[in-house]
């Protein structure tokens, strides 16, 4: 359901009014063909502040939470090795220990990225690299 929005006009000064056009641009540059508007501005700005001094829209809160996670990665041994070689370091990333690799790997698979999909591991099948066992932790 759209809420009902109330006109509202106030004055600002010729700087606050820079500093609001600027955030305008910026906004525009992240997003090309985005046009934001002073009001929209303005309401992005407003709800932010609103938010980070603890009044939430509709009693919902934002709590940052974090996890640490251990787990287990199988590799086979020709992903290493390659991942390692000068040539992948040229071309990719220099990995100088199997941990390494690992870590790399099971860090994106984790954020849900299979093998294949890895820059400089899409000549792999999937099932060469696979997570075996997660621990998720809260911090």
């Amino acid at each position: 359901m759209k809420k009902k929005r109330i006109q509202t006009g106030f004055r600002l000064d010729t700087e606050l009014l820079e500093r609001l056009d600027a955030f305008r641009h910026a906004r525009e540059e992240v997003t090309p063909g985005l046009e934001v508007t002073r009001t929209d501005a303005i309401r992005i700005l407003l709800e932010k502040g609103l938010e980070e001094s603890g009044f939430p829209d509709s009693g919902r809160k934002k709590i940052k939470v974090g996890f640490n996670v251990t787990c287990m990665i199988e590799v086979d041994e020709a992903i290493l090795e390659d991942a390692m070689s000068e040539e992948f370091a040229k071309d990719f990333y220099r990995f100088d220990t199997e941990q390494a690799v690992a870590e790399h790997l099971a860090y994106n698979m984790l954020r849900g990225a299979s093998l294949s999909t890895l820059d400089g591991f899409a000549q792999f099948h999937d099932d060469k690299a696979k997570l075996t066992d997660e621990n998720w932790e809260p911090e």
